[in-house]
């Protein structure tokens, strides 16, 4: 198996620029170039973009894909766990940072430093990441595995990670996979698709048939058009979670940017950018998924069906973020 997923962050998605003030038109088409290009020097034979402005989505394009098909969204599906939890959080199921052993009483005893904020913001002290040598055997059976993960991860007699310190660990959101099942007597896939992703809003959104066992932290699919239109949704300025990040949890990265609530985000010019990529990558299965929001104007959601480097993602990140910015 070569690296199985559902990565995070990097520290790109903003340039010192103000966002482009030309018409619709011209930053579409930048925006369409700028993935097109990528597409081609990658090699990738199946992609969709969906490009978004200020509460609209204005354009949709694929390449060797139907963009209204639903797709992989691998860790972008981390955002809908988050927006879930918050959910929770305001119906009174429990606080940010109540300790999770509290919550799951009956998965043996656990640090009290595991709280919720905790697991949302990858500071648990959890590691390894004991995910990442499992989901191959799970791919293609969608039965759920919060509480497999979420047993293995807080039976370990000593963790690798330190409490309090970013460290990105597929099983913090496995855990609050799991916590949102035990607080709502739900599948957590059902949970949260009543308080995150309605039919009538999102009809394309729902559990993988390849990659649903991966929940809460890697196994939705949707199509790119309604990821953007959560996305967007969630995310703008006139909500609590678009206007003041900060008031939410969230760990600091550098750079000024920090992970919290299923998404990296840096404040930037008066608003604040938010992004995450994704990826499955294994031998019999490859896609990756990213999702960026620059300053509550323009947005966009890719998807592709292969595995590239580290260093190809940021490649997209820049091309991208630079054609929003219009340089």
């Amino acid at each position: 198996m070569r690296r199985a997923l559902c990565l995070a962050s990097f520290l790109g998605a903003a340039v010192a620029a103000p966002l482009s003030a030309d018409g619709h038109a011209e930053t579409i088409t930048r925006l369409e170039a700028a993935w097109s290009g990528w597409v081609a020097d990658h090699g990738v034979t199946e992609s969709a973009l969906a490009i978004t402005y200020r509460g609209d989505v204005v354009a949709e394009f694929g390449h060797g894909l139907d963009p209204a098909q639903p797709v992989e969204m691998a860790s972008l599906g981390k955002f809908i766990t988050a927006v879930c939890i918050a959910a929770l959080e305001r119906e009174g199921a429990f606080r940010f940072d109540q300790p999770v052993s509290e919550l799951l009483p009956d998965y043996g005893e656990t640090s009290s430093d595991i709280t919720i904020a905790a697991l949302l913001t990858h500071t648990s002290g959890l590691a390894p990441d004991e995910t990442q040598g499992r989901m191959a055997d799970w791919l293609d059976d969608p039965a759920p595995r919060h509480a497999d993960v979420t047993r293995q991860a807080l039976s370990r007699s000593q963790q690798e990670g330190t409490v309090g310190r970013y460290l990105y660990n597929n099983e913090n959101y496995a855990i609050l996979g799991e916590v949102v099942a035990q607080v709502t007597g739900q599948m957590y896939r059902e949970a949260c698709a009543e308080r995150v992703l309605p039919p009538s809003e999102y009809p394309s959104a729902g559990v993988s048939p390849r990659a649903g066992a991966f929940d809460a932290w890697g196994g939705w699919q949707m199509s790119v058009t309604d990821y953007a239109r959560l996305h967007m949704a969630e995310l703008s300025a006139e909500t609590d979670l678009g206007g003041q990040p900060d008031s939410y949890p969230a760990s600091e990265l550098g750079g000024g940017a920090f992970y919290g609530m299923g998404t990296v985000w840096r404040a930037f010019n008066d608003s604040h950018n938010y992004w995450h990529f994704g990826a499955l990558c294994f031998d019999a299965y490859e896609t990756g998924s990213y999702a960026v929001f620059w300053e509550g104007h323009w947005g966009a959601v890719a998807y592709w069906n292969t595995c590239v480097s580290f260093e190809s993602m940021f490649a997209l990140d820049h091309a991208l973020s630079s054609a929003a910015y219009g340089r």
